[in-house]
């Protein structure tokens, strides 16, 4: 079913990568196999490391800091990162002619439905 939500995710206009990242900054699941997903895996822990470290994520941390998404925009895309049980992150990489508020609700989105079946699991 996870496989699914993502393949659903990847398919929409200007996504161009979707990857589960583990917590140690691995491709643990992607709708199928994407060339770019271990790159996209170890840059979402290296962007989220870098920003739970910052000066303004540290004045500003709380104990719901942990369930806040990431948006990195940059000069040809985004990188859209999405908080999951254990450690875990919905990662997507995006275009920059893709909408990033259809795309980041989306993300938040397919996050919770995946969120749910992780818990479930449990």
């Amino acid at each position: 079913m996870q496989g699914k939500l993502l393949a659903d995710l990847a398919a929409e206009n200007g996504i161009d990568v979707v990857v589960i990242v583990d917590s140690a900054g691995f491709a643990i699941l992607t709708p199928e196999h994407e060339y770019d997903a271990e790159r996209l895996a170890a840059n979402v822990i290296a962007l989220i490391g870098q920003a739970e470290t910052s000066p303004q994520a540290s004045e500003q941390r709380s104990d719901s800091a942990a369930a806040t998404a990431l948006t990195l925009i940059a000069q040809d895309g985004y990188i859209l990162a999405f908080p999951l049980p254990g450690g875990h992150y919905l990662a997507l990489q995006s275009d920059h002619t893709a909408s990033l508020g259809r795309i980041r609700s989306r993300g938040q989105e397919i996050a919770a439905r995946i969120s749910s079946l992780m818990e479930s699991k449990k």
